[in-house]
C-alpha cells in the first residue's frame, strides 16, 4: 500500500511540475509574474480534476480489479497487468468528466 501511495504522490507531483512549467513559459511571453494566487488556482484545478478519480481509484477500483482479474485468469502476472490496465482506463473516466465540469463551471 505504501508503494501505491508513493506512486500517487509522484504522479501528482509530476502533474504539478508540468503545469507549473507550462504556466511559467506562458507568463514569460506576456511578461507577467506567476504569483502564489495563480499557483493556488492551478493546484485547486488539479485537485478538482483528479481528486475524485484518485480517491475512487485508490479505495475501490484498483484494489478490486487487481485482486479479481488474477483470480479469474488464474495467471498472476497477466491478471495483474490486465487488472491494472482496466483500473487505469476506469481512473480516467471521472478525471475526464471532472475536467469538463471544471472547464465549464470554474
Amino acid at each position: 500500500m505504501s508503494v501505491l501511495l508513493l506512486l500517487r504522490l509522484a504522479f501528482t507531483a509530476l502533474l504539478l511540475i508540468m503545469i507549473f512549467g507550462k504556466v511559467l513559459k506562458s507568463t514569460k511571453t506576456v511578461k507577467k509574474k506567476y504569483e502564489f494566487k495563480s499557483f493556488f488556482t492551478d493546484f485547486k484545478n488539479l485537485i478538482v480534476e483528479f481528486g475524485p478519480a484518485e480517491i475512487l481509484d485508490v479505495l475501490a477500483v484498483r484494489p478490486f480489479f487487481m485482486y479479481l482479474i488474477p483470480k479469474l485468469t488464474g495467471e498472476f502476472l497477466l491478471g495483474t497487468f490486465i487488472g491494472k490496465m482496466i483500473a487505469d482506463v476506469i481512473f480516467f473516466i471521472p478525471a475526464i468528466i471532472m475536467y469538463e465540469v471544471r472547464k465549464k463551471h470554474l
